[in-house]
C-alpha cells in the first residue's frame, strides 16, 4: 500500500502515521494483505517506509480520537505542521 502526498501539503511520516494505519486497517478488513506500506512524497520524489502495526493498535488509536471528538475535546497541538495548515490564518494556537 502506498499513500501519495502532493507538493505543498506534504506532511512528515510521523504526521501521517495514523492515516496510513487506518488505510491498512480498512484494507485488512477487506481481506487484503498490507505489507509493506509506504509514503510517496511527490514534491521530492522520495518514498519512505511506513510502519503498519497490528489492527488492534490502529483501532484503539482511532477509538481514542473518536471519543475525544464526541466529548468535545480538541486540544491544540501547535507544531511544525502549522506552517502548512489551511486554517493558519484564523488559528489562535498557531506555532511560530
Amino acid at each position: 500500500m502506498r499513500d501519495n502526498k502532493p507538493p505543498g501539503k506534504a506532511a512528515a511520516p510521523d504526521e501521517t502515521a495514523l492515516q496510513v494505519r487506518l488505510y491498512a486497517l480498512g484494507l485488512q478488513a477487506c481481506g487484503r494483505k498490507v505489507d509493506p506500506a509506504s509514503l510517496a512524497f511527490l514534491q521530492d520524489s522520495s518514498v519512505v517506509g511506513a510502519d503498519v502495526p497490528g489492527p488492534d493498535t490502529a483501532r484503539a488509536t482511532a477509538r481514542s480520537y473518536i471519543q475525544g471528538i464526541n466529548g468535545g475535546e480538541f486540544p491544540a497541538k501547535p507544531g511544525p505542521f502549522c506552517s502548512r495548515c489551511d486554517y493558519g490564518a484564523i488559528c489562535c494556537w498557531r506555532a511560530g
